[in-house]
């Protein structure tokens, strides 16, 4: 895990929240002198990887609302990660999987329709093959 990770997962098992700010970072409440030091240290980290999980939450609500049909339409590949609404194993969906399970759906169902329809939740989306 990295130093980043494991700061976040230490701060969240104390109750403290972190979130970016600009070139800041945002703790409440604040964390003991000791951890506050590494979080100093790890910042630079910290701040890259927090940005990166925000900017997939963004991706993740604003792909949920689009036109099914439309998706396979963009200008870049985009797979979705999905899992099991009951639970269970996450699953990637290429464009070509996506697009098999919108034929059914109507012109107006979203992404968020499609998946609920095939018992899926959206967990992460990748575009043009990158990382999640």
């Amino acid at each position: 895990m990295s130093t980043a990770r494991s700061l976040l997962s230490e701060l969240s098992a104390l109750g403290i929240t972190v979130r970016v700010e600009g070139a800041y970072l945002r703790l409440c409440p604040s964390a003991p002198p000791d951890l506050l030091a590494r979080v100093r240290a790890a910042k630079p980290e910290l701040i890259s990887l927090l940005s990166r999980q925000l900017d997939q939450g963004l991706a993740c609500r604003e792909v949920l609302g689009f036109p099914a049909h439309l998706l396979g339409e963009l200008p870049i590949p985009t797979s979705l990660v999905c899992e099991p609404l009951a639970g269970g194993d996450r699953r990637t969906l290429d464009p070509e999987a996506f697009a098999q399970m919108t034929r059914t759906a109507s012109s107006t169902a979203t992404v968020a329709d499609v998946l609920a329809h095939h018992g899926l939740r959206l967990r992460a989306v990748i575009i043009d093959g990158g990382a999640p």
